[in-house]
């Protein structure tokens, strides 16, 4: 039931809004207007060696849990080891980057909050 202007989300796989972005691939699966500004949610696929370098997102935290592979996350003054299971949360405004250290690509699922990002997949 649909309350408040309130609606289910579904986006089967394959779908979603997809975007190279430092040369990870990332699927927007849930864009922040789509849940009224809560949060957003994207898969990322990260290549061998990738991944972002350290920066800040003043605005937003993200949580990071890991599908597959094998990531190495600096947050703060913080390295952290992390495989497929793993979480790794990152307040707003402290800074963080990470690498895949694997020989295979890396697969999350990125949580970010509140939700900023726009996302343009069909529901």
């Amino acid at each position: 039931m649909e309350t408040n202007g309130q609606r289910a989300i579904h986006v089967p796989p394959g779908e979603g809004e997809m975007r190279w972005v430092l040369g990870e691939l990332v699927t927007f699966k849930i864009g922040g207007e789509d849940a009224e500004g809560t949060f957003a949610l994207a898969e990322d696929v990260v290549p061998p060696q990738g991944g972002p370098p350290p920066h800040r997102i003043p605005h937003a935290d993200e949580t990071f849990y890991v599908l597959e592979g094998e990531l190495e996350f600096v947050v703060g003054e913080r390295t952290l080891s992390a495989t497929g299971g793993s979480v790794v949360y990152c307040p707003r405004g402290v800074l963080h980057g990470f690498r895949n250290v694997g020989t295979t690509p890396s697969r999350m699922v990125v949580i970010i909050t509140p939700g900023g990002w726009r996302s343009s997949s069909t529901r």
